[in-house]
């Protein structure tokens, strides 16, 4: 079996391919970033998996430029994904969300591959407040409303090594001073990013996953002061201390500041909202529900 996977290259992409090659999958990954595909390669433990790994280089937005290259092609991964857009940069939820998703349903369709795996967001919503969550939405309609063999994935807040958010909380925890939106008691159930790989590339060989939608989130749920606590026992910090920002300020400060400021609108809404589904999707699957107290080991 052979997958075309977008977004390879990125925090879930990079364990999503070592899973996938764990079940003896054939990958072709698509390329934008020729250091960050390169950073994958070193970092696999078995040098002999190098074969079963091409990389697709091309235009996402141009077919013609990598189309050619996807003969033979079981299914598609879809992995895209921001958390912070950079308008200037031509970089938008609107761009990596949805036009992607709908450049690749394409794609798919014209070569006949049938199976499209879509990783969407948890509270993915027409009705949401957070143009991050209605990108999301849209995409995910697009792929159900075109494809034959669908799956779309909705995980929580991903917790794992070089994980954007992972990598933010642990310095504010190691710099001795965390930032807590309002009064933190807002609940969420973050996943870990190897539990969601194994489920990805789980998804892509069974048929029972075909045309279901999956909310993914960890075995725990948590404040946010006590994930907060979780994480700074798990990574071995003691001494740090906690610091209450009122919501308003923080929307002020980041209408103001852009990307610049430390969390954006979008990022305060999807933190505030909550990640609380249960795992009940999963039941009688065999993948194990990584605590994330385990993950953060390996950070």
């Amino acid at each position: 079996m052979t997958v075309f996977i977008v977004g390879g290259t990125g925090f879930i992409g990079k364990n999503t391919i070592e899973s996938l090659l764990n079940r003896g999958i054939n990958i072709k990954v698509f390329v934008r970033n020729q250091e960050k595909y390169e950073k994958i390669l070193s970092s696999m433990k078995v040098k002999s998996l190098y074969s079963k790994i091409e990389p697709i280089y091309g235009d996402i937005f141009l077919p013609e430029t990598y189309i050619k290259k996807l003969e033979n092609i079981d299914a598609i991964i879809n992995l895209v994904g921001i958390i912070r857009e950079y308008p200037k940069k031509d970089i938008t939820f609107e761009k990596a969300h949805y036009e992607i998703t709908k450049t690749l349903v394409d794609v798919s369709l014209k070569l006949g591959i049938k199976r499209f795996i879509q990783m969407s967001a948890l509270g993915a919503s027409i009705k949401s407040k957070s143009n991050y969550m209605k990108t999301k939405y849209r995409a995910e309609r697009y792929v159900i409303e075109s494809t034959e063999e669908w799956t779309i994935l909705r995980p929580s807040i991903v917790i794992g090594k070089d994980g954007e958010f992972t990598k933010m909380i642990s310095n504010m925890i190691k710099a001795g001073i965390v930032p807590i939106p309002g009064d933190g008691n807002y609940k969420i159930k973050p996943i870990s990013v190897t539990t969601l790989a194994n489920f990805i590339s789980f998804a892509v060989t069974s048929k029972e996953t075909i045309k279901k939608e999956y909310n993914l989130v960890g075995p725990k749920e948590y404040t946010y002061n006590e994930f907060i606590d979780a994480f700074a026992k798990a990574i071995g910090k003691r001494n740090y201390i906690k610091i209450y920002i009122p919501i308003w300020l923080i929307r002020v400060s980041s209408a103001i500041l852009g990307n610049l400021s430390p969390i954006t609108k979008e990022q305060l809404e999807l933190l505030l909202q909550g990640s609380t589904y249960e795992f009940d999707d999963l039941k009688g699957i065999q993948i194990k529900n990584i605590p994330i107290e385990e993950e953060l080991k390996n950070i």
